[in-house]
């Protein structure tokens, strides 16, 4: 069975580009804000549901969304779940997360501004 998850989002806030461990690689966490809307069909009244995801990038993925995003921004993560646990005082946390492979920008909510040296 593959892990995989696409997520639609708009980013809760800047993003930040940290470097960590011993070979400093670069790292960006970030929480993903999903919106669902439907429609009741016994009471036809409009529901609306939110989600939060964490989020992990890596390496030039990290570099390029600091570059190329920022807070309200709504992109497309795709990538796979992961579970940590952490000791808490002598209890478990356990935390699930998206390990981001692919970053885009929704192209349906935005607009992206092309400069003259980027078109061909």
């Amino acid at each position: 069975m593959d892990n995989h998850i696409v997520l639609v989002g708009k980013m809760a806030r800047d993003p930040e580009l940290r470097h960590v461990g011993a070979t400093s690689t670069p790292t960006v966490r970030f929480t993903l804000t999903v919106y669902r809307s439907w429609m009741n069909k016994q009471t036809r009244e409009k529901k609306d549901e939110i989600a939060h995801y964490e989020v992990v990038a890596f390496g030039d993925l990290a570099v390029n969304l600091c570059e190329s995003t920022q807070r309200d921004d709504t992109i497309i993560v795709t990538g796979k779940l992961a579970q940590r646990v952490f000791d808490n005082n002598g209890h478990p946390l356990t935390v699930i997360e998206v390990l981001a492979q692919h970053i885009g920008i929704d192209l349906l909510s935005q607009s992206v501004p092309l400069d003259e040296e980027s078109v061909v």
